[in-house]
Order: structure tokens, then C-alpha cells, then sequence
């Protein structure tokens, strides 16, 4: 409608010009119809150049207000489905997880490239299958049991407070990243990288736990091992140990909600 406008504006406005000019015409003596070769000549050429302009301004206007759209369409899109996820945080079913998986999929076609799945349970999800850089995901609270990450690269993903239970990474890059806090059952590394990933106030089931992961050729466990200790935790029915960093041995804390005493190590 708004094209058919502008031609009915430029067509009538055309038609009263021609009309005037032939008016104004009649009525000068002078008249000559080779004067109106000249100035049609003009206007022709004035016509091409005006109207290559308008032309080009329109295309790149339009390019313009498309391409505008397409990112206000993305950029509401992204919000309502990070409000879904916000939805599905603490619900801990089969069905939240494949909803989880179905926002997850979809948030990284639209080129969301550092996903928040916090508090969310994705225990044996299929996220991470066509998937290999997870840079600053984060993935606290969150329900990793039975997963198994083979070559993926977890470079400062921030695992803090989430459950690992029959869970391993094989040849991993976990440079930097944050398992404070996080309750592990069994979790296995295998040739993984480690340097500068934190185990701050892990619950554990077994005290040689360290020991073990350095039979897995791990990079950085030595220095893992350095900063941190392990100490059994008391007043709790199964046994239960916690990993300290060196400096930050305390006797009473809370984690997750939960509060622990410190026993003999």
C-alpha cells in the first residue's frame, strides 16, 4: 500500500506538471516546440539521476529496516526462551530436561554462544553431543550425573554447587574451571586438563580420590593435589570427605545449604 502511494503521489504530480507546462505554453507567443526538446532532454536526464538515487536510497533503507527486524526478532526470541529456562531451573523430571535440551538447541542456533544453565537437570542430557566449545558456560547447581564429555573443550566453565554421579571427562580441556562446592559421588578425569581448576569445598565420597585421578594422566592434577587437601567431614551417617584449598581450612561451614563439621583428616 505504501509503494502504491508514492507512485499515485509522482504519477498525479507528473500529470498537473505536464498539464501546467502546456497551459503556460499556449499563452507565450514566443512558443517553440524545439524548447520543449531541450528541456525534456533535461528532465530525462534529471529523471535517470534522481531516480537511480531514490532508488538506491529505498534499497538501502529497506536492506536496513530488514535487517533491523531480523535482530529485534532474534533479541526477543533469545529473551523468551532464557525466561522458559528460568521457568525450568529446580525442576527435576524427564520432561524438564528435554525441555532444558529443546531451549538449549535452539538458543545456540540463534548464535548464543555462552549458555546459562544453572540449577537445571540435564542428568544424561544429549547438549553436549555435536557440541565442543563451552567457554564460560555455566553450569552451577546444576545435575550432570551420567553424562560422559569426550574431547570437549570447558575452558573456565563455572561448575560450582552441581551433582556428579557416574559422570567422566575424557580428554578435556578444564583449564580454569570452578567445581567449588560441587557434590561428586563418582567423577573420573582421563587425560584432561586441570591447571588452575578449583575443588573448593567438594563433598566426596573417597579420600583417595586425588590419588587416583593421577593414574589418569591428568595435566595439573600435581598442582591440584598442592592446593588442596582432603579432610573427613563428622557427624554425617555415611562417610564423607571434603576438599579444602590449603589456605581456607575451616572447622565449621555450610555448603549448599547444608551445615558440616570437620573431623580427623
Amino acid at each position: 500500500m505504501k509503494d502504491n502511494t508514492k507512485i499515485i503521489i509522482f504519477t498525479a504530480l507528473a500529470f498537473t506538471g505536464v498539464i501546467t507546462l502546456l497551459i503556460l505554453n499556449s499563452l507565450d507567443s514566443h512558443f517553440s516546440y524545439h524548447d520543449i526538446l531541450v528541456e525534456f532532454h533535461g528532465l530525462v536526464f534529471d529523471l535517470f539521476v534522481f531516480g537511480i538515487l531514490i532508488t538506491l536510497y529505498d534499497a538501502y533503507k529497506d536492506r536496513k529496516d530488514s535487517r533491523q527486524r531480523e535482530r529485534t526478532k532474534i533479541e526477543n526470541d533469545v529473551e523468551r526462551y532464557k525466561e522458559e529456562l528460568d521457568d525450568l531451573r529446580g525442576w527435576r523430571s524427564d520432561e524438564a530436561k528435554f525441555r532444558i535440551q529443546g531451549i538449549a538447541k535452539r538458543l545456540l542456533k540463534l548464535n548464543e554462544s555462552k549458555l546459562d544453565l544453572s540449577n537445571c537437570h540435564l542428568k544424561t542430557t544429549s547438549i553436549t553431543d555435536n557440541l565442543t566449545n563451552f567457554h564460560n558456560w555455566n553450569f552451577s547447581g546444576a545435575d550432570l550425573s551420567l553424562n560422559i564429555f569426550i574431547d570437549k573443550d570447558f575452558q573456565d566453565v563455572n561448575f560450582t554447587g552441581a551433582q556428579f554421579n557416574n559422570s567422566s571427562f575424557g580428554l578435556c580441556n578444564l583449564k580454569g574451571c570452578k567445581f567449588d562446592k560441587a557434590e561428586i559421588e563418582t567423577l573420573n578425569f582421563n587425560k584432561c586438563d586441570l591447571s588452575s581448576t578449583t575443588f573448593d569445598y567438594c563433598l566426596i565420597k573417597s579420600p583417595g580420590w586425588f590419588e587416583f585421578l593421577k593414574t589418569k594422566e591428568n595435566i595439573g592434577i600435581l598442582e591440584v593435589i598442592e592446593n588442596h587437601t582432603i579432610v573427613k567431614l563428622s557427624k554425617v551417617k555415611d562417610d564423607m570427605y571434603m576438599i579444602f584449598h590449603k589456605d581456607n581450612l575451616e572447622q565449621k561451614l555450610e555448603v549448599n545449604g547444608k551445615l558440616f563439621e570437620i573431623g580427623a583428616k
